[in-house]
């Protein structure tokens, strides 16, 4: 009997590898803003709350508007890096419910192919209300009830209940390039190009290796790549619009710990560390944006600038192909059931095949500003002011679909009748997520200096069912403030935003487990003996250092559209013939000052041969 629950305890070993892959497919999933990644693209946009999608003024449009792409003169290239501090706790216990640990529920969850075709495949199955005080594993272990009080208990107190895990990782960088090129710098107004490469803001984790957390995550190492072309046409002030082309890099090395304690008591000593790595290249998406200044276009500008503008970020379907291994079993588990050859598990080219839909995401807002409150030749002072709302269709990631390759397992001497694992599923479930965003910025001098500031809400897009330490996604306010200085063609930015993530208690609807595995039949008949490892109290928060550099080529080096400006401004001055008789001359009108005084105004400039204006 002894052995027969030895080699079924082997058996959850395996079925605990399945996990890895769907471990895989969540952690590269490339997430935005109310998932995986926190905050928008751009230091300007940070500073700003996220409010930045109508006309940011610089190249990130590609990202955030492709549209407003043609509304930054030029050939202009951007350097930004941002740099993201994740603080993140969780409090292990049994939700703050007295009966938060109370045996499972019966769960059941069908899923459809991507097509939308029925699957029997793509089911999820937990037998809930077999786990009881006093019931004994197949080896006549007591099996310790799920209680408060009894917490990842084996034979004794509670060994996890009440202990707090926290992120150990330090701040992450995220690097970003973009270029644009409006070919109003060859004098052809209203068309404009952009090329970009870069990553999504994100979080760092690092947890424990032993502590009450490891079931979920112990660490990762995220490689989100973002990289393609935009094109956009701009109808003077009354529409523009544009699309980029996009293609995704998505990288992944995580590890984390899976259980084999049949008594659910999560004993380290039966513990499974598995790591996974895989990248995927050219994931096709897209974006498409439009834009309008309907006041400037009917007034002239004459009181100030009114811009609407909207954006799509269009799905994408990830088939990621990723590496598995097994780093270590914990020393009974090795010792008792590995070494003994009471199982034999062949992982040496094991990969994870994994399938889920990334959602798209609707952007829309309305700006107002002026660039020149005063009507002064110094543009002594300008402002704006942005409102933005942001919906994020994730619903569509409601399960990860996984199948392995090269895995294969034998409760047999000499490894005998080695099967391959069956496909399984991951629950997900996950929401539509929603934010609103506002902000402002004041501009002094010809935006010589300027100042920004603003905030957002936003709700969370991962119910309490399937919330974990793996993300931080909850309801979450965030505040951000930045400056920018220009100086000839180059403008630096610098923002610093910190986001309140709201406390979160998860109780008894989670259905997280130890390794989150589809127990195998034999084991399942005996009983549920899986613990929620999900359950407790997440506290987190972000902040957030962010730094741009922006190079405006023609201004910087005096060509294309700014260098009839430059010409103008550099006109000889001629000396006027003497007047022989002043009486000759008709005298001017008391009110027209002297042609000494006389400045060079830019209604003067405009009416120089080979002077353009220059917006």
């Amino acid at each position: 009997m002894k052995k027969l629950a030895r080699v079924r305890r082997c058996r959850l070993v395996v079925g605990a590898a399945w996990f890895a892959g769907s471990a895989f497919a969540v952690s590269s999933s490339s997430a935005h803003a109310a998932a995986y990644y926190v905050g928008e693209i751009g230091a300007r946009s940070i500073a700003r709350g996220g409010a930045n999608i109508v006309n940011p003024g610089d190249p990130s449009a590609v990202w955030l508007n492709p549209a407003a792409i043609t509304l930054s003169s030029g050939v202009q290239l951007q350097l930004d890096m941002n740099l993201v501090g994740l603080s993140s706790d969780f409090r292990r216990d049994c939700g703050g419910v007295e009966n938060g640990c109370a045996v499972l529920n019966t769960i059941e969850r069908t899923y459809r192919n991507q097509d939308g075709t029925a699957n029997p495949q793509r089911a999820f199955f937990i037998e809930g209300g077999k786990r009881v005080v006093g019931a004994e594993a197949g080896d006549g272990t007591p099996v310790p009830s799920a209680d408060p009080g009894n917490l990842g208990n084996r034979n004794g107190p509670g060994r996890v209940e009440g202990s707090v895990v926290r992120n150990e990782a330090g701040v992450q960088p995220i690097p970003r390039l973009f270029a644009t090129f409006n070919t109003d710098s060859i004098g052809l107004d209203g068309f404009a190009v952009g090329a970009y490469v870069f990553a999504p803001s994100s979080g760092d984790y690092k947890f424990s290796e032993n502590g009450p957390a490891r079931y979920s995550l112990i660490d990762r190492d995220l490689l989100e790549v973002f990289y393609g072309l935009t094109l956009a046409y701009r109808f003077g002030d009354w529409i523009a619009v544009g699309g980029s082309l996009q293609a995704v890099t998505s990288g992944l090395n995580q590890n984390l710990r899976l259980t084999a304690d049949t008594a659910g008591s999560e004993d380290e000593n039966y513990d499974v560390q598995v790591r996974i790595q895989g990248t995927q290249h050219l994931i096709p998406s897209g974006n498409i944006g439009i834009w309008s200044n309907p006041l400037k276009a009917l007034t002239g500008g004459k009181f100030g600038n009114l811009e609407v503008a909207a954006s799509v970020q269009l799905p994408r379907y990830v088939q990621a192909t990723g590496k598995m291994e097994i780093e270590k079993f914990g020393s009974t588990l090795q010792s008792q059931f590995i070494d003994s050859g009471l199982a034999t598990i062949n992982a040496d080219n094991a990969t994870a095949t994994t399938e889920f839909v990334l959602p798209p995401f609707y952007r829309a807002g309305l700006k107002y500003g002026q660039d020149n409150v005063f009507g002064d030749v110094q543009k002594t002072f300008g402002f704006n002011v942005e409102v933005d709302f942001v919906y994020e269709q994730w619903s569509t990631y409601d399960h990860v679909f996984v199948s392995t390759q090269g895995l294969t397992f034998s409760t047999s001497p000499g490894g005998a009748n080695a099967q391959p694992l069956p496909p399984i599923v991951q629950p997900k479930d996950w929401q539509d997520a929603w934010s609103l965003r506002a902000g402002t910025s004041l501009a002094f001098f010809d935006k010589l200096v300027e100042v920004h500031g603003g905030g957002f809400y936003e709700t969370s897009a991962i119910p309490d069912e399937t919330y974990s330490v793996e993300v931080v996604c909850g309801e979450k306010v965030g505040f951000g403030t930045g400056v920018s200085a220009k100086w000839e063609g180059i403008r630096l930015d610098v923002a610093y935003s910190h986001i309140f993530v709201f406390d979160r208690v998860v109780g008894q609807e989670s259905i997280v487990t130890a390794g989150n595995v589809a127990v195998p039949a034999p084991i399942a008949a005996e009983g549920e003996l899986r613990t929620r490892v999900a359950m407790g109290t997440y506290k987190a928060g972000y902040d957030m250092l962010n730094v741009g550099l922006t190079v405006a080529f023609d201004d910087l080096f005096n060509f294309g559209v700014h260098k009839p400006l430059a010409a103008a401004m550099n006109v000889p001055v001629v000396p006027a013939a003497p007047i022989e008789d002043p009486k000759a001359v008709e005298p001017s009108s008391p009110d027209a000052p002297a042609d000494s005084e006389m400045p060079l105004s830019s209604a003067s400039i405009m009416r120089l041969p080979n002077v353009r204006a220059v917006q």
